[in-house]
């Protein structure tokens, strides 16, 4: 239905300019109308105040006893989980102590099949579907975030993880550049030796840990829910002439 809603459509929204520009691409009568409006982090699961004002993560708390990366996302081929599993593996094979923690459903049984690499299961952990609450706690516990996807439109939790104070670890998949910008440590997809070397960084780097953090802070100044709405009633006010 995508071709065919493009083509006929007045306006178009998307969510990257990646998106864009693959839109353009795959069908070129988008060319000219296409507006993108970037997403922003989801508020649910940032900790307020009682005035409802962000407060500072506690990154005290968290709920593993080792340091843990994260990957947030439900375990398509598009997320790439293999490839995380195959560097935690090589990661630990030296006896550095630290968990990857994997946060979504598992529909196909890829994590499941990933999970069979020996040693796997020593360092990996499959939490599966979890509420906003738990998944809020998981991120501000997390030595960093890992986003290895191939492709991405967007990519939320690499914001997710900025709000709330948590170094990303990014592929170059899609819009995650255009997403993370300056503030993560990027990786080729399919090389699961330089995710190695990156998360070993921040095992043994603090003050790399403390560099991507602050560049997140102002990265996230780039995306915001209410330009967002703004620029989406633009889009829709122009449709309607």
């Amino acid at each position: 239905f995508i071709p065919w809603s493009v083509r006929s459509a007045t306006e178009v929204l998307a969510v990257s300019a990646m998106t864009a520009d693959d839109l353009a691409h795959e069908i070129p009568k988008s060319v000219g109308k296409v507006t993108v409006v970037h997403l922003a982090a989801r508020p649910n699961l940032i900790p307020v105040d009682a005035e409802g004002n962000p407060t500072t993560p506690a990154h005290d708390a968290h709920p593993y006893k080792v340091p843990y990366f994260l990957q947030v996302a439900s375990a398509t081929r598009n997320k790439n989980v293999a490839t995380v599993v195959t560097a935690a593996v090589a990661l630990a094979s030296d006896g550095t102590e630290f968990k990857v923690v994997f946060a979504g459903d598992d529909p196909y049984g890829i994590l499941a099949d990933a999970m069979h690499l020996p040693g796997a299961r020593e360092v990996c952990v499959a939490e599966g579907t979890v509420s906003d609450a738990r998944l809020s706690d998981l991120y501000q516990g997390a030595l960093a975030s890992i986003n290895p996807s191939i492709y991405e439109g967007f990519g939320l939790p690499v914001l997710e993880a900025q709000a709330l104070g948590v170094p990303v670890i990014s592929s170059r998949g899609g819009s995650l550049p255009e997403v993370a910008g300056d503030a993560a440590l990027y990786f080729d997809h399919d090389q699961p030796t330089q995710l190695t070397d990156a998360m070993r960084l921040l095992l043994t780097q603090t003050d790399e840990v403390e560099r991507l953090v602050a560049a997140g802070v102002e990265n996230l100044k780039r995306f915001s829910w209410d330009r967002a709405a703004d620029e989406t009633t633009a889009v829709l006010l122009a449709a309607a002439k």
